[in-house]
């Protein structure tokens, strides 16, 4: 296994129609000034940084009719 970097995720939008934006893929790079890179290529538009991410798993009670 190779040395870990310091990734980091971001998030884009992208034009498909005037005014339709679309939610784009995430782009995980090291820097903004590579994701900007990155994202110029594909013709995206860089939104944000994710900085946090909370899962919490919803556990439903099932039902048992008889």
């Amino acid at each position: 296994m190779g040395i870990v970097k310091n990734t980091r995720v971001f998030a884009t939008e992208f034009e498909i129609e005037d005014p339709h934006i679309i939610m784009g893929p995430m782009i995980k790079a090291e820097s903004i000034s590579q994701a900007e890179s990155i994202a110029e290529y594909y013709g995206l538009i860089i939104i944000g940084e994710l900085t946090e991410l909370i899962h919490e798993t919803i556990v439903k009670e099932e039902k048992v009719v008889h």
